[in-house]
């Protein structure tokens, strides 16, 4: 497969949520199991708006401090202030001096524990003193937080929540990224969608799964030199080993 990002439903809501950001300001809240592409979202994000945005990280123990020193490391602060508070003030001064940027917060999720919640607080004041749009990544879970806390739900105005793969999504991973060299000429290979639907199964939908069975489909499309397979070539054959070890625990 090569490195091309197909533009699945998911990423079209993506797009959708943060082209509305720029018109109606506030935190968009993206939730998704894990699998299903949001740490591709993130980076189809910052190569969509190139030098207009930021990906932070959230680590497990995310402490108002720590997040702070990141987002401001990640905003370009050479060396972020220790005090939690100077170090907010820079981040607010950084995205004042660049109108029109936004933050993006992956793993959020980890903004739900004890030690950690504070940081959401923190997160909020930034974006009421600068107006930055701010994209939030996390686990099912993390948008009720944001729903039922008062002071977060009056500044969240777009909630996006990831579905599983359906075959559109996966004709069009295939369409975008697949393809093999056959007989040392590259060529974009076509999967029938008995196959595809096959594979959606078995993989529950789960977008980093599918890829990996595409990527073993493309390795018999190279050995079979044909550009073109269904369920009747491909058999009884497992998609990935993950899979294998699923189907038995069942």
């Amino acid at each position: 497969m090569n490195n091309k990002i197909a533009i699945t439903r998911n990423l079209s809501s993506v797009r959708s949520a943060v082209d509305a950001g720029f018109q109606r300001p506030g935190l968009i809240v993206i939730s998704g199991f894990s699998g299903l592409g949001k740490t591709t979202a993130c980076n189809w994000l910052l190569g969509q708006y190139p030098g207009r945005c930021t990906l932070a990280i959230a680590k497990p123990g995310w402490a108002p401090r720590a997040a702070m020193q990141a987002i401001a490391y990640q905003l370009g602060h050479p060396k972020p202030p220790g005090l939690v508070d100077r170090c907010q003030i820079e981040i607010e001064r950084i995205l004042l001096d660049k109108r029109g940027h936004f933050l993006i917060i992956d793993e959020c999720n980890e903004l739900l524990k004890k030690r950690t919640r504070e940081t959401l607080d923190f997160l909020k004041s930034i974006y009421d003193e600068t107006k930055a749009p701010m994209v939030l990544f996390g686990e099912p879970g993390f948008e009720r937080v944001i729903r039922d806390t008062d002071k977060l739900r009056r500044r969240t105005p777009t909630y996006v929540e990831f579905q599983q793969c359906d075959l559109n999504d996966a004709r069009t991973i295939v369409e975008t990224c697949c393809e093999v060299k056959i007989n040392g000429k590259l060529c974009k290979i076509h999967v029938r969608d008995d196959l595809l639907e096959r594979l959606i199964a078995e993989t529950r939908g789960m977008v980093g799964e599918i890829c990996m069975g595409l990527e073993r489909i493309e390795r018999a499309c190279a050995a079979m030199k044909v550009q073109e397979i269904g369920l009747e070539e491909w058999g009884e054959q497992p998609f990935s080993h993950a899979v294998v070890g699923r189907k038995k625990a069942a």
